[in-house]
């Protein structure tokens, strides 16, 4: 049985957010959600982004009957819960969190 919109909002699908050297900026996606990208000028902004690029992407999917994956490695990220960013020792800012 698929869930509903809320439901999935509520689980946590991991977060991936890196610099764009190219055009400046952020890049946020989602793993587990294929195609699930978006950009920001700063990482707030971009978390904040991906929280509105999520919930379209989960619409879309839900309307097209698409099949959703549910978060996976829930154990590791747990261990994670209180952690943002984690910074690469590069320029470049890896962000992982949990949305």
């Amino acid at each position: 049985m698929m869930r509903t919109l809320e439901e999935y909002m509520a689980l946590s699908y991991q977060m991936v957010i890196v610099e764009d050297p190219d055009e400046g900026g952020y890049v946020g996606y989602f793993p587990e959600l294929p195609g699930c990208i978006t950009t920001g000028e700063t990482v707030e902004e971009t978390v904040s982004n991906m929280k509105d690029a999520k919930k379209a992407w989960l619409e879309a999917a839900i309307e097209d009957g698409f099949s959703i994956s549910e978060p996976s490695g829930a154990d590791f990220l747990k261990r994670l819960a209180n952690c943002e960013l984690i910074a690469a020792q590069s320029k470049a800012c890896n962000a992982v969190q949990r949305t």
